[in-house]
């Protein structure tokens, strides 16, 4: 329990499941972040359900399908297919944990998905990466695969991101904490270039799992999609 539980979470967010939220109009396509299952989006994905908000969590690819471990342009492809199989009409929030975030701006500003979404939102997202000692902890305490070279600050990734400008037309938000001990804070901040229409939020007390499953943290993800306040709380 206490940081490890906090920043880890539960062994069942490592663990294979059949169950994986699909909606042909989804409110939200979560990612879910580097070497995690669809197992750890269950609490986030009954929450929002419960303020009427549809939820995916589509294969990106990774190990068996199961395990977020490509590497970020095969896993943003796999993203861009999946946006296109949806119900004309849809246009989801992308909303990334850790490694899902960068998978999920990534898509966006490589393949011109904008018109294709409402906004992307990250949470405890390296957007400007991390060095090789930080990766050991973000990527699972040393299970390092494919998907960690592109975290790391020189990657082409990161690089896309410092040099590509943000689509001005959608949001692009990401969520911090100051208490997440394996992405440090600074390490989400968006870069001073990507100012327009970008937003940056702090919040305090939460480690790097919490983030997707302490309700807290599920209400502000709320107020960032919908402006509302949840109905009914779990």
């Amino acid at each position: 329990m206490g940081i490890v539980s906090a920043n880890l979470g539960p062994l069942s967010d490592f663990w294979p499941t059949r169950r994986r939220a699909v909606s042909p109009q989804p409110d939200i396509i979560f990612i879910n972040g580097y070497y995690t299952t669809p197992n750890c989006t269950h609490k986030l994905i009954h929450w929002m359900g419960q303020q009427g908000l549809a939820c995916n969590v589509p294969d990106l690819g990774g190990l068996m399908g199961q395990w977020q471990t490509a590497r970020v342009k095969s896993s943003a492809a796999h993203l861009a297919a999946h946006l296109d199989s949806l119900s004309e009409g849809s246009k989801p929030w992308l909303v990334g944990h850790s490694l899902g975030g960068v998978i999920a701006r990534y898509a966006i500003q490589e393949y011109n998905l904008d018109h294709r979404v409402s906004g992307v939102i990250t949470l405890g997202t390296p957007h400007r990466g991390v060095g090789a000692i930080g990766l050991v902890f973000l990527c699972g305490l040393g299970f390092l695969g494919p998907a960690a070279i592109d975290m790391l600050p020189g990657s082409r990734v990161m690089k896309t991101f410092a040099s590509v400008p943000w689509p001005f037309t959608i949001p692009l938000i990401s969520i911090a904490s100051t208490d997440d001990r394996l992405c440090p804070i600074d390490a989400s901040r968006l870069g001073t270039d990507s100012a327009h229409n970008c937003r940056f939020i702090q919040i305090d007390s939460l480690g790097h799992n919490e983030l997707i499953r302490d309700e807290s943290a599920l209400v502000l993800l709320l107020k960032c999609i919908t402006g509302k306040q949840p109905s009914t709380m779990s």
